[in-house]
């Protein structure tokens, strides 16, 4: 089972609406679209944060979980009013982490990353060399939202102008 870290939660806030009865029923539809709409904006959300992985944060699937389903998830409830992007751990890590040292031991999958004759980029450690590495960290969380924001508001319109009544 792995191990998910809430990364943004929205909510849907229900207030007082005061319309004319012939407005009645769009206005009760109203919530339910809005659900339905958060729903599969958060599923185009998580979607575009494994884009933004692979092109901003240039994380390449070597190992692990982030760039499959299983690695960013939304989940809501069918009819729920709070939606929730899930993401592994590590990738909350690599997005945010400071630039620091790792040492390189034997039996570490780092280890076996760095010592991959592909990898021309990688700083080693000038006292003893290959027996650290400078890691840095691969922002691609924010850029990811920012690429899904837009698409919200032309998926709200869609479900309104799909179910008028």
């Amino acid at each position: 089972m792995l191990k998910l870290t809430n990364i943004l939660t929205v909510k849907l806030k229900q207030g007082s609406v005061k319309t004319f009865e012939s407005m009645v029923k769009r206005v009760r539809k109203i919530p339910d679209l809005t659900s339905e709409a958060m729903n599969q904006w958060g599923h185009i959300l998580a979607k575009d944060l494994q884009v933004s992985a692979k092109i901003h944060g240039k994380i390449k699937p070597w190992r692990g979980t982030l760039m499959s389903d299983k690695g960013i998830q939304w989940r809501q409830k069918p009819k729920g009013r709070v939606g929730r992007l899930y993401m592994v751990r590590y990738g909350v890590m690599l997005d945010r982490m400071t630039p620091h040292f790792v040492s390189l031991k034997p039996g570490r999958l780092i280890t076996q990353w760095a010592k991959d004759p592909n990898k021309m980029n990688i700083t080693p450690r000038t006292v003893k060399p290959f027996q650290a590495i400078r890691v840095k960290p691969h922002p691609f969380i924010s850029a990811g939202y920012r690429i899904a924001r837009p698409k919200l508001k032309t998926i709200i319109k869609q479900n309104l102008r799909r179910n008028k009544t």
